[in-house]
């Protein structure tokens, strides 16, 4: 039984045991960790000390298909561009991507990715890129009240706008 441990999308650990993703779920007594599983009707669970050893696998029948390894690695590869491109704003998502593909990432992860998985990719981290820019402003008013946030001066040291 192989635990992978990864990071979610919302930054949360996951762990991911014979194709099934379970989640933290609280503490049990004697610093037990019980993690269940991330399908909602599903109640499969399993326990974890706390020096991260297996304890035991409660209710092991999950009453839904494992998770294929295409959708695996498309989330760990996904989820880990999301957090750097999230911290590298002006940096183009698809050159992320790209670089990642090419450098970084094994061969066996690679020939599971589809053309279709890499397009939600990009598309994810373009949406998860553009949340972290401000709007722009609609109307003149909001042009005001954003340069008077960033105390905009000119060069002889007046206010922009006055």
């Amino acid at each position: 039984m192989e635990v992978q441990n990864i990071i979610s999308e919302k930054q949360k650990h996951l762990k991911i045991i014979d194709k099934y993703k379970f989640c933290f779920h609280k503490c049990l007594a004697n610093n037990i960790q019980r993690w269940k599983c991330t399908v909602k009707i599903c109640i499969s669970s399993l326990k974890i000390n706390k020096n991260y050893i297996l304890l035991n696998v409660c209710d092991t029948d999950h009453n839904h298909d494992a998770l294929s390894e295409a959708v695996i690695n498309r989330q760990i590869v996904s989820n880990f561009l999301k957090r750097k491109s999230t911290q590298e704003l002006f940096e183009r998502p698809a050159k992320q991507m790209h670089r990642h593909l090419k450098e970084s990432i094994d061969i066996s992860v690679k020939s599971t990715l589809a053309i279709i998985g890499i397009r939600y990719i990009k598309n994810y981290l373009y949406r998860a890129q553009s949340e972290q820019l401000p709007k722009l402003p609609t109307n003149i008013l909001n042009v005001h009240s954003a340069l008077n946030a960033i105390d905009c001066i000119t060069n002889e040291k007046n206010l922009f706008c006055f």
